[in-house]
């Protein structure tokens, strides 16, 4: 039991890894400085009107999770002496993954985001599920749940260099 633990955990660090390279979203360039500043203030309608390009939704799934990353990493860092921390992390950053993925209006960003919003909220349960019994967690599941994050993830980041 103790080597699928470690193993359990060894995954969940690697999505806590996935998901800090997300916050490289858009790194490549400024995000602001790339963008058309000759319409200074555009009405309000012309704005809702607008879609998003793609580097401007991958800048705000970064902004968007930026701030529970570092609550992700040390959740899932203590998974085998705090599960429920781990618990807790992970349904905070499926929570502000899902808030900030409807803010989303670019087409094909959207679309995988919301991938992993959806990887990210199934997981979620079955990592709350691994905090109630740790010792009885069906293994397979935290590991299946935990590669669809992390293939949503990767698919994330093939989206946003």
């Amino acid at each position: 039991m103790a080597t699928s633990r470690r193993t359990t955990a060894s995954t969940l660090a690697g999505i806590a890894l996935a998901a800090l390279l997300l916050t490289g979203c858009s790194a490549g360039g400024s995000d602001e400085a790339s963008g058309d500043s000759s319409s200074s203030a555009p009405d309000e309608t012309s704005v809702a009107a607008e879609p998003q390009t793609a580097e401007e939704s991958c800048e705000i799934l970064k902004a968007g999770v930026e701030d529970t990353l570092t609550e992700l990493q040390s959740g899932l860092s203590t998974i085998q002496t705090d599960p429920d921390a781990a618990a807790a992390a992970v349904t905070s950053l499926a929570a502000a993954f899902g808030d900030t993925a409807e803010d989303v209006t670019n087409e094909d960003v959207r679309a995988v985001a919301d991938d992993a919003t959806t990887a990210l909220t199934d997981f979620s349960a079955v990592i709350a599920d691994y905090a109630n019994d740790p010792t009885n967690a069906d293994q397979t599941v935290v590991m299946d749940s935990a590669t669809a994050v992390q293939d949503a993830m990767e698919q994330l980041q093939t989206t946003c260099p």
